[in-house]
């Protein structure tokens, strides 16, 4: 029992863990209509600034996390000023310029860690442990569980209850109409950008501890975050943390039981989800102008 209920724990903070990451992807095409192809880069970046802090100050993982949150909330902040920002209604362009921006990170990230696998020790009462019954559970794990749930409802509360989320939300659905409302859509973009760059640095850290990081990690959390907004529905927010746990628990599962078919059962699963609702689980069906 307590290795199913282990698997299930697995399950849960791994999809925590892809929803800290996928909803800034989720925000920044929603809005921006861009696919972020250097956020996977992006999540390296974060774990390796995360990890040089936290080597630095005596493998305190907390400063770590923290740092790594807001260096890359800096950092996008910077690039979405400089160099998103000329991407605006041109998505190839905003593909390509992620994709070059994607490949220099990866080389210095590829500098940096000298192609070795990096991971992160927590400190204090995150390495304790939980028991359930016959369980005992790392408490980071649930760590990453808690931070998901915070972060989820303090997302639910900025969209639904404050006037910054109702002109997201609007400009999800229709931001020419916002842009002639007088509102500054270009700030809107750079805000959301910034907390995405917030998020993916947190789950850098946050992910690289349960399961240690390197270059090759980039490409797999972008393949995963972009499995989760396709299928949760590209700009659906509820979507994007449902999708996360159902990719979460399967990824768990078919990992302990059927271990060299994981990503085809998974795959498998999301072209499933375009077949039978090509605009994701809770994707709004494309309207006709």
């Amino acid at each position: 029992m307590s290795y199913y209920l282990t698997l299930l724990f697995n399950g849960l903070t791994y999809a925590g863990l892809l929803f800290v990451v996928s909803s800034g992807l989720m925000l920044i095409y929603g809005l921006m209509r861009v696919v972020n192809m250097a956020h996977g880069s992006m999540y390296i970046l974060g774990a390796m600034i995360g990890y040089l802090v936290y080597k630095a100050n005596g493998n305190n993982w907390m400063l770590g996390i923290v740092s790594a949150g807001i260096a890359m909330a800096v950092i996008c902040f910077l690039l979405e000023l400089t160099v998103f920002s000329r991407a605006f209604n041109n998505a190839t362009a905003g593909i390509l310029i992620s994709l070059g921006i994607s490949w220099i990170i990866i080389d210095i990230c590829l500098e940096l860690t000298r192609g070795e696998t990096k991971t992160f020790s927590p400190d204090g009462f995150f390495r304790s442990t939980f028991t359930i019954g016959e369980l005992t559970y790392p408490m980071s794990r649930m760590f990453v569980l808690f931070c998901a749930l915070v972060e989820c409802v303090i997302l639910m509360i900025v969209l639904k209850k404050t006037r910054i989320g109702q002109i997201i939300r609007a400009g999800v659905d229709d931001r020419e109409i916002v842009s002639a409302l007088g509102i500054n859509i270009q700030r809107v973009f750079l805000g959301v950008f910034t907390v995405a760059g917030l998020l993916v640095g947190i789950g850098g850290v946050l992910g690289g501890t349960m399961g240690g990081f390197d270059v090759a990690t980039a490409s797999t959390m972008q393949m995963y975050a972009l499995m989760v907004i396709i299928v949760g529905g590209h700009s659906n927010f509820v979507g994007t943390a449902v999708a996360s746990l159902i990719i979460g628990l399967l990824d768990s599962f078919t990992m302990a039981f059927v271990p060299n078919f994981s990503s085809v059962i998974v795959f498998m699963a999301v072209m499933l989800v375009l077949i039978l609702k090509p605009g994701g689980l809770f994707g709004k069906e494309a309207r006709s102008r």
